[in-house]
């Protein structure tokens, strides 16, 4: 009997789409763990239209910010080549979640993504049953932040992290070598 993971590799193949190398490479390593083929990447807007019509994923997954035409603009070209195609957005930020939404996106995947959270939409586009959800308590645990660095992101293991600090109303991440600015509030 194939496993969940072996039936979606079968069926699904994606292109991911962000102008940040380090955020292209965590999120095909993910979907790689989920058992998803990654068809191709692509950098910013015009490259994963180019890419889209070369590949046909069955599934786009896009940063929300880029250089050019932002993720919702390029989710509504990828939809209006193809209103079945299944546009994913992959953002640090939560304020384009209602336009991505609008836009006919499956779902919205807030950064750091978490692998439980990416194969509840894996499971959701392809229609396989979720698993069931975990116990109070359960869930899994957090191992790598998206953080703020000159201008973009990078991602850095939580076990290097020494603590998170409140200042100037954000919040750092302290490693022993550097300070990272979050987009998470202390609470979370």
């Amino acid at each position: 009997m194939r496993t969940q993971a072996e039936k979606r590799s079968s069926r699904l193949g994606a292109l991911v789409v962000d102008d940040e190398p380090l955020a292209r490479d965590e999120l095909r390593f993910l979907l790689e763990q989920c058992g998803v083929e990654v068809l191709g990447e692509a950098r910013n807007a015009k490259e994963a239209l180019a890419r889209f019509d070369e590949l046909s994923p069955q599934v786009t997954f896009v940063d929300l910010r880029m250089p050019g035409p932002d993720g919702i603009t390029l989710a509504e070209s990828l939809r209006a080549k193809n209103p079945t195609a299944a546009v994913v957005v992959v953002s640090a930020h939560d304020d384009g979640a209602i336009r991505g939404f609008e836009a006919g996106v499956v779902d919205y995947l807030l950064k750091p993504v978490r692998l439980s959270r990416l194969q509840k939409t894996l499971d959701r586009l392809t229609g396989l049953e979720p698993p069931a959800e975990p116990e109070l308590g359960e869930s899994e645990p957090l191992e790598r932040l998206a953080v703020r660095r000159k201008g973009g992101y990078v991602v850095v293991e939580l076990e290097a992290i020494v603590y998170f600090e409140v200042k100037d109303e954000l919040v750092w991440a302290v490693t022993a070598t550097d300070r990272f600015a979050l987009d998470l509030t202390l609470a979370a």
